[in-house]
């Protein structure tokens, strides 16, 4: 495999594929039948997945379909992710060498971006030399070093919680105390005794005392949620709404990736890359979907994103395996008004 070599680039942006997806466009189209694209297409949720092995169990529900008509961006997004993903599906299981060298990836890729969104000054490569080799970056601040190492600690745990069915609050915790404990010992996995605020944002986060609450009520929506939900679905209102707890003092933003991506690995999916290149757009799409006093939220243009993004990291792995991409561009010219 080549993903040595995907670690030095960046998620690829296709515009012209995207030429045809504008923000708040719809379509009012029809897919023609096919194997693929019908109105008989089933939604195939997983309940038990090998992680880069094979489905043992899923549910067939005929009242979920693949394509219909006046799609959104964010339906066309999951649809996109869905198409990659069955590319990937086809070629399981990963095993051995082979499984270890994707995890490995992983493991650099979303410690060097999460952290790279956040401030963190190490790049792509000296993530990679620090965590690989242990060889520590001179003249990069400490705080740098010890975010990487936490953050790979934490990814670690995040992977023994892959055959779990369902994310606990203690496991909550324990993400946010492997990744923060090189920091600050008190503070990690502790939920903050302070009021704090998401610099740039409207939103109005809860009291300390309102944390543990919270976080049940967080913890309640998961189990209603997560075996209904289709799981990039499940996994970005996740993230959104941990995020709109903000429960710890500081990492709740890594903690939110984290707790996000292994919902995603428990479904089946690769964990989601969000390039700091696309930092921007993640914060905007993130603070409009929360509900402020001026406004009321939009969780589907999240939603959207994670799925774009998912598909990029989808499109990477799909190229350093030399499989064939989905034609997205083809898909949509063959719509039927």
């Amino acid at each position: 495999m080549d993903l040595e070599l995907v670690l030095q680039s960046s998620i690829s942006q296709e515009k012209e594929e995207n030429n045809v997806l504008k923000n708040g466009a719809t379509y009012t189209r029809r897919w023609p039948a096919s194997p693929l694209r019908n109105n008989s297409i089933f939604h195939i949720r997983k309940l038990t997945t090998l992680f880069f092995g094979y489905v043992t169990s899923i549910i067939i529900e005929p009242h979920h379909v693949l394509w219909r008509e006046n799609m959104t961006n964010m339906e066309i997004q999951l649809v996109k992710a869905e198409l990659c993903q069955r590319v990937i599906d086809a070629v399981r299981p990963f095993e051995g060498e082979s499984r270890k060298e994707i995890q490995d990836f992983y493991r650099i890729s979303t410690t060097w971006s999460s952290n790279a969104i956040e401030g963190n000054t190490l790049t792509m490569g000296e993530t990679k030399v620090l965590l690989e080799d242990g060889i520590t970056i001179g003249g990069k601040p400490l705080k740098d070093t010890l975010e990487a190492c936490g953050h790979a600690e934490a990814y670690d745990y995040m992977f023994s919680l892959m055959r779990n069915a369902q994310v606990a609050l203690d496991d909550i915790l324990e993400l946010h105390r492997l990744f923060y404990h090189k920091i600050s010992e008190k503070d990690a996995g502790i939920y903050r005794n302070t009021q704090v605020r998401i610099t740039g944002s409207e939103t109005i986060l809860p009291t300390p005392k309102e944390i543990p609450s919270r976080m049940k009520q967080l913890e309640l929506w998961m189990r209603e949620n997560e075996k209904t939900l289709k799981p990039l679905v499940y996994a970005a209102e996740l993230y959104r709404r941990f995020v709109e707890i903000h429960p710890f003092k500081d990492g709740n933003g890594r903690t939110a990736r984290l707790l996000m991506n292994t919902a995603l690995i428990q479904n089946g999916y690769l964990p989601c890359v969000i390039s700091p290149a696309i930092r921007l757009d993640y914060l905007q799409s993130l603070e409009a979907s929360h509900d402020t006093p001026a406004r009321g939220g939009d969780p589907d243009r999240f939603i959207a994103f994670v799925a774009e993004a998912e598909t990029e990291t989808e499109k990477d792995f799909i190229r350093s395996m030399h499989l064939e991409m989905p034609d997205f561009k083809h898909e949509l010219e063959n719509m039927e008004r």
